[in-house]
C-alpha cells in the first residue's frame, strides 16, 4: 500500500462515517462546508495539493472555532516540492499550532505528508509521547507541553533536537562521562546515555520539566547511567527564582540567583566525588558565567570539552576570558542557537 493510500485510509477510516473531509479546490478558497456535520465530527481532514497549502491553512483558520474540543484534524499535503519538505513545512506546522492546534504526529513518504493535530491545548499521555528510531534503537521522549518547540524536532525531523551537535559529541567522547546543565526534558541526556554509551549527570531546575526528564531516563532504561538533579547551578550556594517562562518554548525558561524556592548550588560541590568528566553542556539562558565559575575546580581537574549556548557576543567574550586561564580555546559554533565549543589544549 502506498503512503497516499495509507494516509487516505487514516483520514477516511470507518467508511468516512465519523470523518469529515475537506478537499481544497486547486487555486481556490471556494469551499462548501456543512457546519452541523463539521461540529459533530470527532475527526476532520483537510486535503490539499502543495501549491494550495496556504489556502488550506486559511480553511483551518475558518473552521477551528466550530470544532469541538479534542477533535482530531489531519492535514494531508500531496506532491510537496523539495523546498517545502526542507523548510516550509515547519512554518506551515507553526502556523497551524498558532491557531491553537496541538501537534500529534507526522507521516511522510516521498512528496506526500500527513500531519496530525488535535483541537486542544493538551494531549493524552499516548499522544504526547514521541518516538525516535536511530541506529537500530527506539527512544521514547515525553515533553512538558504539546506544542513545545523541542517537541517539533523529533516529530517533523524524526531526529533529536540539535542532532549535529550530539553526533559531534558522540564522535569525540563516546563511552565517557557528561554533565548536562539545563537538561530540559532530556533530549541531550537520553541521546548521550542511550546511543553514545555515556554515563552522566543531568540538571534541570523547572519542576514540571524535571518530571519529564526523570520519566525519560526511567522509560528508556537509563536509571543506572544517569543521575538527575532538580536544582539550579551557579557560583555560590543559596536559592534561585524563576524569572521567565515562555509558553511553547521550555528551553527559554530563565532562573536567577536570589530569594526563591529553587535550590542553587555549585557544580564543584555537587560532583566533588567524581573521578572522570569528558563533556559539559551548558544551556542556562544567561547564567553561563555563574555556572562556569561554580565549576572551576572540575574544569581545572578534568578539562572536559565544553559546549556553551551563548546568544550575546559580549557575554561570549566574557566567557572566553574566564576560560582562558584554564587553557581553553574557542573551537567552533554549533546549532542555530549558537552553542560554542571550547576545548582545552590537553585534549587536542
Amino acid at each position: 500500500m502506498s503512503f497516499k493510500e495509507k494516509a487516505l485510509r487514516i483520514i477516511e477510516r470507518q467508511n468516512s462515517a465519523e470523518t469529515y473531509q475537506l478537499r481544497i479546490p486547486p487555486g481556490s478558497l471556494s469551499l462548501a462546508i456543512d457546519l452541523p456535520r463539521l461540529k459533530a465530527s470527532p475527526s476532520v481532514s483537510v486535503v490539499a495539493e502543495a501549491a494550495d497549502s496556504g489556502n488550506a491553512v486559511q480553511v483551518c483558520r475558518s473552521i477551528l472555532p466550530h470544532l469541538a474540543a479534542g477533535t482530531a484534524l489531519h492535514f494531508l499535503i500531496l506532491d510537496a516540492p523539495e523546498q517545502m519538505m526542507a523548510g516550509e513545512l515547519d512554518q506551515l506546522v507553526w502556523s497551524l499550532q498558532s491557531l491553537g492546534l496541538a501537534l500529534v504526529d507526522m507521516l511522510g513518504s516521498g512528496r506526500d505528508v500527513l500531519v496530525a493535530f488535535r483541537s486542544a491545548t493538551t494531549l493524552d499521555a499516548e499522544e504526547m509521547e514521541v518516538w525516535i528510531s536511530r541506529d537500530g534503537a527506539e527512544v521514547s521522549l515525553l515533553h512538558s507541553e504539546a506544542n513545545d518547540l523541542l517537541r517539533r524536532y523529533p516529530i517533523l525531523g524524526k531526529c533529536f533536537y540539535e542532532q549535529e551537535l550530539l553526533d559531534h559529541v558522540a564522535g569525540r567522547s563516546r563511552g565517557g562521562v557528561f554533565v548536562d546543565i539545563g537538561a530540559n526534558m532530556g533530549n541531550h541526556t537520553v541521546f548521550l546515555a542511550g546511543l553514545a554509551q555515556m554515563r552522566g549527570y543531568a540538571f534541570e531546575p523547572d519542576p514540571q520539566v524535571f518530571a519529564c526528564l526523570e520519566r525519560n531516563i526511567v522509560v528508556n532504561g537509563l536509571s543506572d547511567k544517569v543521575m538527575p538533579f532538580a536544582l539550579a547551578l551557579g557560583d555560590h550556594e543559596g536559592t534561585a527564582r524563576l524569572v521567565h517562562k515562555e509558553c511553547g518554548n521550555s528551553g527559554a525558561t530563565q532562573f536567577a540567583a536570589g530569594p526563591g524556592t529553587t535550590r542553587l548550588q555549585r557544580l564543584d560541590t555537587v560532583l566533588a566525588g567524581i573521578d572522570r568528566l569528558d563533556v559539559v553542556k551548558i544551556d542556562v539562558e544567561g547564567m553561563e558565567r555563574e555556572v562556569i565559575e561554580g565549576s572551576s575546580g572540575l574544569l581545572s581537574r578534568f578539562q572536559p570539552d565544553l559546549y556553551v549556548e551563548v546568544l550575546d557576543d559580549d557575554r561570549l567574550g566574557g566567557i572566553e576570558r574566564i576560560l582562558e586561564p584554564f587553557g581553553y580555546t574557542r573551537i567552533r559554533r554549533h546549532c542555530g542557537n549558537p552553542t560554542w565549543e571550547f576545548r582545552a589544549q590537553s585534549r587536542g
